[in-house]
């Protein structure tokens, strides 16, 4: 394991960030602990991030503290390749989706949209090449 972030999964929603320190604290210097929240709702979504000083405690925190108990849950504790995978929104678009339909295409508009003109539906019918 080379990082220095452990995942933290399974927690119950009561449990504080102070709780979560008091445990992980146990294997090592904490550099940041973070409960991720949902961006709606404000609730936490049950996991978080640990990050230590070294990679070395950061395995010994796998190690020692994945399957201890709290509120009645058993944390899941496993190495964290990239702290932000997940917890963050998608912003690339499908290739697909890169640009609107093409009527040509026989691709419907999205529903209350309204129906193209007749200029758009004969423009689209034309390909600008002649014909043979």
């Amino acid at each position: 394991m080379a990082t220095k972030s452990v995942h933290i999964g399974n927690i119950p929603y009561g449990v504080t960030e102070k709780q979560l320190e008091d445990i992980f604290g146990q294997a090592g210097r904490i550099v940041s602990l973070r409960l991720v929240y949902d961006r709606d709702t404000g609730k936490p979504k049950g996991f978080g991030f640990c990050t230590y000083e070294d990679a070395e405690t950061a395995a010994s925190a796998v190690r020692n503290l994945a399957g201890v108990e709290i509120n009645g849950r058993r944390l899941r504790v496993e190495p964290s390749a990239n702290e932000t995978r997940n917890t963050q929104p998608k912003t690339e678009a499908h290739p697909h989706q890169l640009g609107p339909p093409s009527a040509a295409a026989g691709a419907t508009a999205p529903p209350g949209a309204p129906p193209p003109s007749q200029a758009q539906q004969a423009s689209a019918g034309r390909s600008g090449a002649a014909a043979p």
